[in-house]
């Protein structure tokens, strides 16, 4: 019992002391920062949607660009650009699919 105590007041004792220097160097640091205001622009539900989904790629593989390059700098077949992405990740899904099932 006395060494679960003793444990115990020393994680206390690290953590007390880790987080005084935290806010210390964050202290530190808005004294520094310059608060830049920014106003709210409000947007209608469309341009929200579509922003959505040119930042999360779904644009790419509803419409892909004709120009697009691979690595080497040469153009890309029309599979590489939408179904080759979709199987590659549909693979990805399906074998942390298989590694989470085997450590059940």
């Amino acid at each position: 019992m006395k060494s679960i105590v003793i444990k115990f007041l020393a994680l206390f004792m690290l953590l007390a002391s880790s987080s005084t220097f935290a806010n210390e160097h964050i202290a530190s640091d808005a004294s520094h920062q310059t608060h830049k205001e920014e106003t709210y622009k409000t947007q209608t539900f469309s341009h929200m949607v579509t922003g959505f989904l040119k930042s999360t790629g779904i644009v790419a593989f509803i419409s892909p660009n004709p120009d697009e390059l691979n690595a080497k700098g040469e153009k890309m077949s029309n599979f590489h650009k939408g179904l080759g992405r979709a199987l590659m990740i549909i693979l990805t899904f399906f074998l942390f699919l298989v590694s989470d099932s085997q450590r059940v």
